[in-house]
């Protein structure tokens, strides 16, 4: 029987692994990875068949791929072992590659051209199929295109809202009753033509602060490119601001058309990515050095877990100054996303009284929200 030596081999063997799994066609997270290899250690795995068990269960987001992880396994461990049996050295393993096991349903059609349709429609990511309520971390980066486009969607469909007050138009749904008695003067009483009137588009103001501290990481990506397409939509008045102990403002930057672009400029201009986190500072500068940027009608968002290294009382001030300058503010903070969260870290325990609402933004559908709140 088929078994593994040492837990290094186990570790060794499943590194490479899930660069298989990968090729397969079989998206996984280094989250899960970092899973998967915590349970070899722990349970101190050297049978093939718990192994097994544990790919399934730490490895497998779609339930189509339980089935293909099976067959691959059994590939690459019959590889694995007769390499190894015929190798005399590791260094000659390292060097070999797995060819893979071309994994295909007996569904489809046998010839080359329905296997490169497959696999087109296995590697393109429709939004309608996006699972809106699974969390960012568990992502694979390939994703990472289609749910920008959905951030698009949601930035298109808010971005903007009727107002009460009307203007004059040509044409339209609503008669102007008032300007048409008016014009009938002119012909004796007569309604020669109506008059319509539409109502004023009000763009909503928006100032985002964006915590890129080391306790943000993982979910920083996906914040900025949420931002990046706020601030592409010049109808949505919005000012973009970024902190860990310094806060700067990079509306500029976030409104770059190419996400590749925009990111690399802002890794250059800005030197406090993956730092502490000051976010009483943070807001001082705010509320002292962008004055212009809050006013009455202004929705203040700040996404932030709220892990603060600076001190209480000045975080509790600056947040009841800007809460009374500010229309609303929405604290975003994706730790909410865990159901057993509570609001008890220093920082984010002492501005919760102050925020008008508190989502999580740990996944799509919290965003959805967020982009409902824009109105």
């Amino acid at each position: 029987m088929r078994t593994f030596s040492t837990i290094e081999s186990v570790v060794e063997f499943s590194l490479r692994f899930f660069g298989v799994l990968r090729k397969e066609r079989i998206e996984i997270s280094s989250h899960q990875e970092l899973a998967c290899v915590r349970g070899i250690e722990r349970l101190k795995v050297v049978k093939p068949y718990d192994l097994k068990s544990i790919y399934r269960i730490t490895l497998i987001n779609q339930p189509d791929d339980l089935e293909k992880l099976s067959v691959i396994f059994e590939e690459f461990m019959e590889w694995y072992f007769t390499l190894k049996k015929n190798s005399k050295s590791n260094e000659a393993l390292s060097e070999s590659k797995f060819i893979g096991c071309q994994y295909k349903d007996d569904s489809n059609a046998s010839n080359d051209q329905d296997l490169e349709d497959d696999q087109f429609h296995v590697q393109t990511y429709s939004t309608i199929e996006m699972d809106t309520n699974k969390d960012f971390r568990l992502f694979p980066k390939q994703q990472l295109s289609a749910i920008i486009d959905i951030f698009g969607l949601i930035v298109k469909k808010n971005r903007s809202l009727s107002y009460r007050k009307w203007k004059p138009s040509r044409k339209g749904r609503r008669i102007d009753l008032r300007s048409s008695i008016r014009q009938c003067v002119r012909y004796d009483g007569d309604v020669a033509r109506w008059s319509y009137k539409k109502k004023i588009p009000n763009f909503t103001r928006l100032v985002v602060a964006l915590d890129v501290s080391g306790s943000m990481e993982v979910y920083s990506l996906f914040f900025l490119s949420f931002l990046h397409e706020l601030a592409r939509h010049r109808r949505l008045k919005v000012e973009v601001f970024v902190f860990s102990t310094e806060l700067e403002c990079l509306t500029a930057i976030f409104r770059l058309k190419s996400f590749k672009e925009m990111l690399e400029k802002l890794s250059s201009d800005f030197s406090g990515w993956s730092g502490g986190t000051k976010i009483g500072r943070a807001i001082r500068a705010l509320n002292r050095d962008y004055t212009g940027a809050i006013r009455s009608d202004t929705l203040v968002t700040i996404m932030s877990d709220g892990w603060d290294t600076g001190e209480p009382d000045l975080l509790k001030n600056e947040m009841e100054n800007l809460s009374r300058k500010a229309k609303s503010i929405v604290w975003i903070n994706p730790l909410k996303g865990d159901p057993y969260y509570e609001p008890v870290a220093t920082g984010m325990a002492v501005a919760r009284p102050f925020c008008d609402e508190f989502i999580s933004g740990h996944n799509i559908a919290s965003l959805e929200r967020y982009g409902e709140m824009i109105l």
